[in-house]
Protein backbone atom coordinates (compact mmCIF):
# COMPACT_ATOMS: atom_id res chain seq x y z
CA UNK A 1 0.00 0.00 0.00
CA UNK A 2 0.89 3.70 -0.15
CA UNK A 3 0.69 3.99 2.99
CA UNK A 4 3.34 0.72 3.73
CA UNK A 5 5.90 2.44 1.40
CA UNK A 6 6.01 5.55 2.35
CA UNK A 7 6.83 4.24 6.35
CA UNK A 8 9.05 2.07 4.34
CA UNK A 9 10.79 4.57 2.36
CA UNK A 10 10.13 7.58 4.07
CA UNK A 11 9.29 9.06 0.98
CA UNK A 12 5.82 10.76 -0.37
CA UNK A 13 3.67 8.65 -2.53
CA UNK A 14 1.49 9.96 -4.89
CA UNK A 15 -1.51 7.72 -6.73
CA UNK A 16 -3.03 9.54 -9.23
CA UNK A 17 -5.07 7.10 -10.35
CA UNK A 18 -6.92 4.62 -7.75
CA UNK A 19 -7.98 1.84 -9.08
CA UNK A 20 -10.89 -0.60 -7.72
CA UNK A 21 -8.55 -3.87 -7.01
CA UNK A 22 -6.32 -1.40 -4.97
CA UNK A 23 -9.23 -0.35 -2.96
CA UNK A 24 -10.27 -4.34 -2.50
CA UNK A 25 -6.58 -5.02 -1.49
CA UNK A 26 -6.61 -1.85 1.36
CA UNK A 27 -10.08 -3.16 2.27
CA UNK A 28 -10.11 -4.54 6.02
CA UNK A 29 -13.46 -6.00 5.50
CA UNK A 30 -16.65 -6.16 3.35
CA UNK A 31 -18.07 -3.22 5.47
CA UNK A 32 -14.72 -1.49 4.79
CA UNK A 33 -14.63 -2.06 0.98
CA UNK A 34 -18.39 -0.14 0.36
CA UNK A 35 -17.39 2.50 2.77
CA UNK A 36 -14.24 3.00 0.80
CA UNK A 37 -15.79 2.54 -2.44
CA UNK A 38 -18.97 5.31 -1.49
CA UNK A 39 -15.83 8.00 -0.67
CA UNK A 40 -14.78 7.48 -4.67
CA UNK A 41 -11.61 8.37 -4.49
CA UNK A 42 -9.64 8.88 -7.35
CA UNK A 43 -6.00 10.19 -6.12
CA UNK A 44 -4.32 10.10 -3.04
CA UNK A 45 -1.20 10.85 -1.38
CA UNK A 46 0.59 9.97 1.47
CA UNK A 47 3.26 12.19 2.91
CA UNK A 48 5.77 10.63 6.03
CA UNK A 49 6.11 13.42 8.54
CA UNK A 50 9.85 13.41 9.75
CA UNK A 51 11.22 15.18 12.15
CA UNK A 52 14.71 14.70 13.53
CA UNK A 53 15.52 11.49 11.42
CA UNK A 54 12.23 9.70 12.36
CA UNK A 55 9.11 9.31 10.68
CA UNK A 56 6.29 10.93 13.69
CA UNK A 57 3.40 10.25 11.33
CA UNK A 58 1.84 10.51 8.55
CA UNK A 59 -0.21 13.13 6.22
CA UNK A 60 -2.93 11.54 3.97
CA UNK A 61 -5.16 13.42 1.15
CA UNK A 62 -6.93 12.16 -1.07
CA UNK A 63 -9.57 13.46 -4.41
CA UNK A 64 -12.95 12.44 -5.12
CA UNK A 65 -14.10 11.91 -9.00
CA UNK A 66 -15.76 14.94 -8.41
CA UNK A 67 -12.43 16.92 -8.71
CA UNK A 68 -9.69 16.93 -10.72
CA UNK A 69 -7.00 14.02 -9.90
CA UNK A 70 -3.68 14.94 -7.43
CA UNK A 71 -0.51 16.36 -9.27
CA UNK A 72 3.00 17.69 -8.51
CA UNK A 73 1.94 20.74 -7.76
CA UNK A 74 -0.43 19.55 -5.19
CA UNK A 75 2.23 16.92 -3.74
CA UNK A 76 4.97 19.70 -3.87
CA UNK A 77 2.25 21.70 -1.87
CA UNK A 78 1.40 18.62 0.69
CA UNK A 79 4.76 18.06 0.94
CA UNK A 80 5.15 21.20 2.36
CA UNK A 81 2.46 20.86 4.67
CA UNK A 82 3.60 17.62 6.05
CA UNK A 83 7.53 18.80 6.70
CA UNK A 84 5.65 21.62 9.07
CA UNK A 85 3.55 18.92 10.66
CA UNK A 86 6.30 16.81 11.20
CA UNK A 87 8.06 19.49 12.85
CA UNK A 88 4.82 20.77 15.51
CA UNK A 89 3.77 17.38 15.75
CA UNK A 90 7.40 16.28 17.08
CA UNK A 91 7.64 19.47 19.29
CA UNK A 92 3.85 18.75 20.69
CA UNK A 93 5.49 15.53 21.79
CA UNK A 94 8.29 16.52 22.98
CA UNK A 95 6.11 19.21 25.34
CA UNK A 96 4.43 16.35 26.29
CA UNK A 97 7.22 14.23 27.63
CA UNK A 98 8.45 17.34 29.13
CA UNK A 99 5.43 18.09 31.50
CA UNK A 100 5.14 14.67 32.17
CA UNK A 101 8.84 14.78 33.45
CA UNK A 102 8.40 18.03 35.42
CA UNK A 103 5.16 16.42 36.40
CA UNK A 104 6.65 13.18 37.81
CA UNK A 105 9.99 15.34 38.93
CA UNK A 106 7.10 17.34 41.30
CA UNK A 107 5.10 13.86 42.89
CA UNK A 108 8.88 12.86 43.75
CA UNK A 109 9.44 15.33 45.54
CA UNK A 110 6.32 15.52 47.72
CA UNK A 111 6.67 11.69 48.26
CA UNK A 112 9.91 12.71 49.74
CA UNK A 113 9.02 15.37 52.09
CA UNK A 114 5.95 13.17 53.22
CA UNK A 115 8.00 10.27 53.53
CA UNK A 116 10.29 12.09 55.32
CA UNK A 117 7.96 14.04 57.66
CA UNK A 118 6.24 9.98 58.71
CA UNK A 119 6.94 9.33 62.49
CA UNK A 120 6.81 5.91 62.42
CA UNK A 121 6.83 2.79 60.22
CA UNK A 122 3.13 2.54 60.06
CA UNK A 123 2.80 6.53 58.85
CA UNK A 124 5.67 5.75 56.41
CA UNK A 125 3.67 2.75 54.72
CA UNK A 126 0.81 4.83 54.78
CA UNK A 127 2.49 7.73 53.27
CA UNK A 128 3.84 5.47 50.70
CA UNK A 129 1.00 4.21 50.00
CA UNK A 130 -0.91 7.20 48.93
CA UNK A 131 2.20 8.56 47.40
CA UNK A 132 2.98 5.18 45.20
CA UNK A 133 -0.87 5.66 44.01
CA UNK A 134 -0.48 9.10 42.85
CA UNK A 135 2.74 8.86 40.93
CA UNK A 136 1.82 5.13 39.08
CA UNK A 137 -1.78 4.91 39.30
CA UNK A 138 -1.55 1.96 40.88
CA UNK A 139 -4.39 -0.15 42.42
CA UNK A 140 -3.15 -2.60 44.66
CA UNK A 141 -0.27 -1.65 46.75
CA UNK A 142 1.16 -3.09 50.14
CA UNK A 143 4.30 -2.09 52.72
CA UNK A 144 6.42 -4.45 54.39
CA UNK A 145 8.59 -4.27 56.79
CA UNK A 146 11.71 -6.56 57.25
CA UNK A 147 12.09 -7.70 61.05
CA UNK A 148 15.02 -10.68 61.30
CA UNK A 149 13.99 -13.39 59.69
CA UNK A 150 9.98 -11.98 58.65
CA UNK A 151 8.25 -9.37 56.42
CA UNK A 152 5.47 -7.81 58.56
CA UNK A 153 2.62 -5.72 56.77
CA UNK A 154 2.05 -2.31 57.57
CA UNK A 155 -0.10 -1.49 55.53
CA UNK A 156 -2.05 -2.00 52.06
CA UNK A 157 -4.79 -0.39 49.99
CA UNK A 158 -6.61 -2.50 46.60
CA UNK A 159 -5.93 -6.17 47.67
CA UNK A 160 -9.31 -8.38 48.66
CA UNK A 161 -7.36 -9.50 51.43
CA UNK A 162 -3.62 -9.57 52.42
CA UNK A 163 -4.57 -11.27 56.29
CA UNK A 164 -2.58 -14.62 54.63
CA UNK A 165 0.43 -12.38 54.02
CA UNK A 166 0.52 -10.28 56.72
CA UNK A 167 3.60 -12.23 58.39
CA UNK A 168 5.75 -13.79 56.00
CA UNK A 169 9.00 -15.96 57.06
CA UNK A 170 12.17 -15.19 54.57
CA UNK A 171 12.10 -18.89 54.21
CA UNK A 172 8.89 -18.92 51.78
CA UNK A 173 8.61 -19.20 48.23
CA UNK A 174 6.58 -15.59 46.96
CA UNK A 175 7.75 -12.72 45.10
CA UNK A 176 7.76 -10.55 48.04
CA UNK A 177 9.96 -12.82 50.23
CA UNK A 178 12.28 -13.46 47.14
CA UNK A 179 12.38 -9.82 46.70
CA UNK A 180 13.47 -9.01 50.45
CA UNK A 181 15.81 -11.89 50.62
CA UNK A 182 17.44 -11.55 47.66
CA UNK A 183 16.84 -7.74 47.19
CA UNK A 184 16.06 -7.50 43.74
CA UNK A 185 12.76 -6.80 42.15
Amino acid sequence: SAIARALDSGQSQLTPEIADDYVDSIAQDAEHRALLRQLDFKSSMVVPLRARGRVVGLLAGARTHASSPLEDEDADLLGEIGQRAAIALDNAELLAAEQATTRRLELLQRATAALSAAPSPRAVARTALHQLGELLGTDAVAVWQRRDHTLTLLDSAGFPSMRPWSQLPLSARTPFTDTARDGEP
